[in-house]
């Protein structure tokens, strides 16, 4: 009988053990999601804030526009 009781004793030990497990892991995996979330929507906002800060210098740069000769460099 004290078998028995021991074995139920260790089943249960380890039912709570396994399921304390499970949980941190799932408490990890949320956490890893909030912060991938987070970083991916806080790059999201960097990129569009450069967009628009890069659309108003590239209207007043025009050096890809000119002749090459319009430079002065060597002419053949």
């Amino acid at each position: 009988m004290e078998v028995n009781g021991r074995i139920r004793s260790d089943v249960v030990v380890l039912n709570r053990f396994l399921y304390s497990a499970m949980e941190a892991l799932v408490a990890e995996a949320a956490i890893a999601a909030f912060k991938s979330l987070t970083c991916s929507l806080f790059v999201m906002i960097q990129n569009e804030f450069s967009f628009f800060q890069m659309g108003s210098l590239c209207n007043t740069v025009d050096v890809f526009l000119k002749a090459p000769d319009a430079f002065g460099g060597l002419v053949a």
